[in-house]
């Protein structure tokens, strides 16, 4: 296969990934095979030799924009789920369940529900 084969859809596939999202996730979203998303992510772009590898302990109330932060916080107090809120966002749930626990830790998050 030839390095350039991909290249139109190489960047989109790293900031999925960098985001939290899966391959499978990427390849339903890109609208390509999963093993495509697989050789760009570990043969193109080597992201699982460290430097490009994705962040797995950061936090996520300083990291991600402001305005997803207040949202996330502000529908959980009124009671919704993490699901309800990822798909709200269109973010993985996985990664609103760490936001939600990090704010909790922090006391951000107050049930008035």
């Amino acid at each position: 296969m030839a390095a350039h084969k991909y290249i139109e859809i190489r960047d989109k596939v790293k900031a999925l990934y960098l985001q939290g999202y899966t391959k499978i996730g990427i390849a339903e979203m890109l609208g390509v095979e999963a093993n495509i998303v697989g050789y760009i992510l570990y043969v193109q772009l080597k992201m699982h030799l460290g430097e490009g590898k994705k962040p797995r302990y950061t936090n996520l109330v300083e990291d991600m924009p402001r305005q997803i932060v207040n949202r996330v916080i502000t529908l959980t107090n009124f009671g919704y789920t993490s699901r309800e809120i990822s798909e709200d966002l269109n973010l993985p749930n996985c990664r609103i369940n760490r936001l939600i626990q990090e704010a909790k830790s922090k006391n951000l998050i107050k049930k008035m529900v």
